[in-house]
């Protein structure tokens, strides 16, 4: 889908629907990638936790002899760092769509926006009529926003590098929980 420029007064404009569209959409997906990355982390930190106090079970049942008590003593103990686990790497981190913290996210990636594409996701609605601010100024913000987020991957914003490390850890710890 090609810009339309409209030509107003001597301004070239782009029409703002079509590709207002495509930067609430660019946004979304860039959410959806934090949100996917924020998932991978939490079920690897739960996953390594998981099989480490299984392990550190087996180990202090075994090393103690534990009686049937004792072991149900590790069981509430293993829940409560469980739900620690999950709350403190997994579900505190969620968050709901936002777009002009997404917005703000992708500007802290491209500081060379400056603060134009949280102007365009604040403005995006119509302007009141009794707002002392330029419909034409408005506009020529809007057109330059779309302009200049153009060519921009706001996915970036997550780094699945950040990810490896603790990927391959879990890997190796479940891995050497099969292999024992």
């Amino acid at each position: 889908s090609g810009a339309e420029a409209i030509s107003c007064d001597g301004m070239t404009q782009i029409a703002a629907q079509p590709h207002g569209r495509s930067i609430e959409a660019k946004l979304r997906r860039a959410w959806h990638k934090e949100h996917r990355y924020v998932h991978l982390r939490g079920l690897c930190h739960f996953l390594l936790w998981l099989v480490a106090l299984v392990v550190l079970d087996f180990f202090v049942d075994w090393l103690f002899q534990m009686p049937g008590w004792g072991r149900f003593a590790l069981l509430a103990v293993n829940v409560v760092v469980l739900i620690a686990v999950l709350y403190g790497h997994w579900l505190r981190h969620l968050r709901r769509y936002d777009p002009v913290r997404v917005a703000l996210q992708v500007e802290g990636r491209h500081p060379e926006l400056n603060s134009l594409l949280v102007s365009y996701i604040q403005l995006r609605g119509q302007v009141p009529r009794d707002s002392q601010a330029s419909p034409r100024l408005i506009e020529a913000m809007r057109t330059q926003a779309l302009a200049t987020t153009a060519p921009l991957d706001f996915r970036e914003i997550v780094s699945y590098v950040e990810l490896k490390r603790i990927f391959i850890v879990s890997l190796l710890v479940v891995a050497f929980s099969a292999a024992v």
